[in-house]
């Protein structure tokens, strides 16, 4: 079965049709990249995978069971868990208090839960997914102190805590140093290597090119073209898409 079976995928907002009739199928444990050039569609599709929009027409399977309809809060209870262009973290919380507080973070809702760890249990995922990513060494310090780039990690680490069974990465590399992608980068191939799932937004071509076993190319709300890497850099298609020519 696959893990997520996107058929006919349609949202218009008005007159403007921002993901038209897409068709994408995931397995499990596969890491595949979705990109075109802005305004593309991508994060619209994101959007209607985790429930922030609703879309207009077609339909989205996920384990099987359809997700089209559902709330952000059930699609993220079923399995599903995603980072954003821009990270979203609480600033004014400590690196260690956001992972915490991630456990009841579902969708765009967050469910009232202690700061602090509570148990024992909760305290070691969270001191295991932030030495995962690097950040043992700043679990006090609060999250509107550290830098853009270790907030992208926060993010990421925030989202590991719910042991999602697909990941999906939005831009994970936007607006951080080459140092930092160098250190997301792997993070997010050990996660594959160990079995995880992951549906990747990226506009760094260098980092799709490397990670993704597959990647699927939108434009205007299109799917023009799905394969492995090597086709998508030579397809008639996309070069035009992304050139003009």
């Amino acid at each position: 079965m696959k893990l997520l079976d996107i058929s006919g995928l349609t949202k218009r907002f008005g007159g403007l049709t921002a993901v038209n009739a897409v068709d994408i199928t995931i397995e499990r444990g596969e890491m595949i990249g979705l990109i075109g050039p802005n305004g593309s569609g991508k994060t619209t599709l994101f959007n209607c995978l985790t429930g922030l929009y609703t879309a207009d027409s077609g339909k989205a399977l996920f384990k099987g069971v359809e997700i089209t309809s559902m709330p952000s809060h059930r699609i993220a209870e079923s399995g599903i868990a995603r980072t954003f262009q821009l990270a979203r973290v609480f600033h004014q919380l400590t690196l260690f208090q956001n992972m915490c507080i991630a456990q009841s973070h579902q969708g765009e809702k967050v469910i009232a839960t202690p700061l602090q760890s509570s148990g024992a249990e909760l305290g070691d995922a969270a001191h295991c997914w932030l030495d995962f990513v690097g950040l043992t060494g700043l679990k006090h310090e609060y999250a509107g102190d550290v830098s853009y780039g270790q907030q992208k990690l926060l993010e990421f680490a925030m989202v590991l805590m719910s042991d999602p069974d697909l990941i999906l990465l939005d831009e994970p590399t936007s607006g951080v140093n080459p140092v930092m992608i160098n250190k997301i980068v792997p993070l997010i191939w050990n996660l594959n290597q160990q079995g995880k799932t992951l549906f990747i937004i990226e506009h760094n071509m260098d980092v799709v090119m490397k990670l993704c076993q597959r990647v699927c190319v939108l434009d205007y709300g299109e799917k023009i073209f799905e394969g492995i890497p090597e086709e998508v850099q030579r397809n008639p298609k996309v070069i035009e898409a992304y050139f003009g020519y």
